[in-house]
This record gives C-alpha cells, structure tokens and sequence, in this order.
C-alpha cells in the first residue's frame, strides 16, 4: 500500500517515514517507534489514535491534513498509523538553528499563514496546546508556506527529550503559557501565548523564557517572564509581541483580534473523521485566493506588522495567495463549506449546523446551534444530545483529610488540588503521608506533584486503577510545613466519571 523509502525524524515514542503511495505520491508515516516498555508504547498508541481522531475532524488551510490511517500488526497487537502529505522543508527549529534568526522583514510570511490556522482551529473548538518551532513545517525549503503539526494533545509533549528525574521524563516547557506551567487547564490565549513564544524565537534564536535548569525555567514560565526581543526591532512589533505574551490570559488578544474580517469570524462545522483504511485520494488544490491576508509594510527597513487597536493591522493585497512554492501534496484540498444560521429561505441551500441538522426546528440542548452555551461541554462527542456536561469547580481547591473528586471535564480540562502539610510532632520520626490518585473507567489520567515550586515528579492512573504516592517528612529536627500542589490531568481516553483523590497521614 504504502512503500517506505528512509526515516524523515525519529522521537521518543514514534518515528516519520517518507513513503511513496501506489499511486506514487510522495507521503509521510507517523508511527509507533519499536523501542521503549509495554507502558510506554501503550500510552503513545493511545495518543497517536487521538491525533488521529482529532485530525481526522478538521479540514483546516495551514494544519497539516490526515490523509488516511491504516492498521498493521505491530509487537503487542495492532497499532495504527496515520499518513501526511511530506513537507520537505523541515521545521521552524531546523531553519533557526541552520540559517540564524527571521530577518524581520520576513516575519509576516511566517505569521499570516499560522495566524489564518490558529484562527481557524479555535472556531472549530480545537486547541493545539503545543505550538512551537518544532511543530511548525514547510511545505518547500526554500520560501515555502508553514503548516502546524502534531495535534497529538498529549501532556508529555509539553517537554523536551533527553532529561529524566526520578525516572519520569521532564523538560523544558519554553513554548508553554504562564497558566499551563502553574498546572491551569489550557485555553485558546494559551495557544496565543504559544504562538507569540514562536514568534519571538523566530526573530532572536532564543527560546522564550532563556537557558537553564529545568526548575529555574518552569518558574520563569509560570511566572510568564520572557527574553527581550533584539533592540533594532520597531518598537510597535515588540508591543504586538509582548501582547501575545501578557501574563494574564485575558490581556492577549485573540487570533481573531490578530486576524480580522471573514477570515476571523465565519464559523464553520467540522468535516466527518477519516475512519477509511485504503489510500486516499489525492487532495484536490483549493481554488486561487485572491484575497489572500497579507501584513502591511509599517516602516522603512520593511518590518511587515502594524499595529491596529490590540492586534496586526492587516490589509488586502490582490494576486496570487504568496505562499511561495506550496505544492499540491501540502494543501489540505477542500473548499470553505458555508454555514447556514437560520431555516433555508428562498434559493438558500440548507447546510447542516453542527448542533441542528436540517429540519430540526430547535437546537440541541444547551446549545445555539453552532457551538456549546457556556459552561456546557459536548464531552461525548454526540451532537444528538447536545451539550451535556458541565467542568466541575476544582482548582486550587483544599484537601486536608479524607478525599476530594472532580472530572476531566472537557477534554484537556486540568484540575489542581492543594494538599496542605502542617508539621506536627512525632516520637518516632516516622511520619508518612499517602496520596492515592484513581481514575475512573475510560480514562488514565497522571498527577504531577509540586512542592514550593520544586517538581517531585508526575505519577499515572491506568483507567479503573489506583496508584499510591507514598512520601517521608523530610526532616525531624525542623519545622517542615508545607502545601503541596497537585496537578492531574488526562493521559488518554474519556469519562464523565470522577477522578478521586486520597490523603493518608501527615507529617
């Protein structure tokens, strides 16, 4: 079906391949690598069938599409692998390293294109969560269009390889917002903060929150303390980029805000998953742009962003979509789909809305329609139903003896729980607590424990299973109160069930 030619990169859980169709398309195979434990091979299968299933959802220009998934016989049983068009121009890290930092001229090839995918995947009600230089590819090595990669949503990709404490794998989250790196749950300002981090390494070579060990860089993520841009830059790209950065979520604006006009507002229902296991067909190229957004020139030395209210001023040039050498195997190949807001009326052709299909006279519960009324979730994925579920309340909630529940409510969702520590006196010096994580049925889920902002490590709950973190008071001869943060989030799966959290002992 597919014939593999070389490896294009390979990764702590899985390995590219370029491959050649039957029909002699050049492709790439994202799959499962052949080494590492049962465990851990496990959890990345899981992970590689949510990129699947997500990406299988979305038709979106600038989000590199799934072609098809097939299945073959892998050591511990079937494993999937999912195919992409090649891009043969590398990532936004390769060309950084190799060729220096984005003469600043060049930035606004860079933004438009990945601004137009952000933009459109939040309409969708996707966020990334993991947008970073090395997630960014090229569809051509020399000019080509960037293209985002990688919607594994996996928390593991939050790090970089290589570095291990405790047996649990860490890294440096340099790409992360402020919020996820304190353990809140990811939003689309994050995804901004993200893409600003991009932005501002792209121009300076630098990753965003500087060089160091891995505790001294997760506190100046949380604490959102970022490098300073080059001096020669205009002082209005340096204030669009700080924007992007702002600690408080709600200060950065949205890829709307970013990305004004149609192309920032239009809605547009979500394409049914590929589930096909032939090759598919060869995507057909969209139809020419001729509006295609391009960043205004704003000064002499040809920087192209301007500054407009709290976004990129963005005007309308006409001719081709100035993407350089896009080749027909990168283009995602399907036309904007409209959207129908209201009964079809004259020569309107009804189009189904994600919520209300034609001919149903009211929308689905807790919904308008075309997306979920806040707090509502669509957390098992039925439109028929509605929006059925509601996120519980747990962040920094307190448990102090006994047990506390809460719910991966929706999808992403990260719950935080503080575990208060007093030190109380003990003959024996033989204090112990416990804190036992179960995780409902359908889901793993993992609890990465902080203490004072010191990472003890990050321990996971196979779905239905209980696991025990057991710790000693680190000292009898002094005063050894503390709080403890708890952070847990999910691995793979979904439940609506609880997730339940156990305190044993104290100090």
């Amino acid at each position: 079906m597919y014939e593999v030619i070389r490896p294009i990169a390979t990764g702590h859980q899985g390995v590219v391949q370029l491959a050649r169709s039957g029909d002699g398309r050049l492709v790439a195979l994202k799959r499962l690598s052949s080494f590492g434990t049962l465990e851990a091979r496990s959890t990345a299968e899981r992970r590689l069938r949510r990129e699947a299933e997500l990406l299988g959802g979305l038709d979106v220009e600038g989000v590199v599409p799934l072609l098809d998934v097939i299945e073959e016989d892998g050591p511990d049983g079937p494993e999937i692998v999912l195919v992409m068009p090649y891009l043969p121009g590398g990532t936004l890290q390769q060309r950084i390293a190799d060729d220096g930092a984005l003469p600043p001229e060049r930035l606004g090839e860079l933004a438009v294109p990945l601004l137009e995918a952000v933009a459109a995947i939040h309409r969708r009600g996707v966020i990334h969560r993991d947008i970073k230089p090395s997630n960014v590819l090229f569809d051509a090595t020399s000019g080509g269009r960037p293209w985002l990669v990688d919607f594994g949503i996996g928390t593991s990709r939050d790090v970089t390889e290589g570095l291990s404490v405790g047996g649990h794998l860490l890294g440096t989250p340099s790409f992360i917002a402020p919020e996820r790196a304190r353990g809140d749950a990811a939003t689309p300002a994050s995804d901004i903060y993200s893409l600003g981090a991009t932005l501002r390494y792209a121009l300076s070579g630098m990753p965003p929150h500087g060089i160091g060990d891995v505790v001294t860089v997760v506190a100046r993520a949380a604490a959102g303390r970022v490098e300073l841009l080059p001096p020669a830059l205009p002082a209005h790209v340096v204030d669009v980029l700080d924007r992007m950065c702002a600690l408080d979520p709600a200060e950065r604006p949205t890829a709307i805000d970013l990305l004004p006009g149609p192309e920032g507002t239009t809605v547009v229902p979500i394409a049914a998953p590929i589930t096909a296991t032939a090759p598919a067909a060869t995507p057909a190229p969209r139809p020419e742009r001729r509006g295609y957004w391009r960043l205004g020139v704003a000064s002499a030395v040809g920087i192209v962003m301007l500054l407009a209210g709290v976004g990129l001023g963005l005007v309308m040039a006409d001719g081709d979509d100035g993407d350089g050498s896009s080749t027909a195997a990168a283009e995602p190949g399907a036309t904007d789909t409209p959207l129908a807001t209201e009964a079809t009326t004259g020569t309107t052709a009804c189009v189904d809305l994600p919520y209300q299909p034609c001919g149903q006279t009211e929308p689905a519960a807790n919904t308008d329609g075309t997306s979920c009324v806040a707090p509502h979730v669509d957390h098992d994925d039925d439109p028929s139903n509605g929006c059925e579920a509601v996120p519980d309340d747990i962040d920094d909630v307190e448990l102090t003896d006994g047990r506390i529940e809460g719910t991966i409510i929706p999808v992403g969702d990260v719950d935080k729980v503080l575990v208060p520590l007093p030190d109380r006196w003990q003959l024996f010096c033989d204090a112990r607590v416990r804190l036992l994580l179960t995780a409902p049925v359908g889901l793993d889920i993992e609890m990465q424990i902080f203490d004072d902002g010191r990472d003890i490590g990050t321990f996971a709950a196979r779905s239905g299973e209980t696991t025990t973190v057991e710790m000693s008071e680190p000292s009898c001869a002094r005063d050894d109160s503390t709080t403890l943060e708890v952070v847990i989030r999910a691995v793979a799966g979904r439940s609506a069930e609880p997730w339940i959290l156990e305190k044993e002992g104290s100090w």
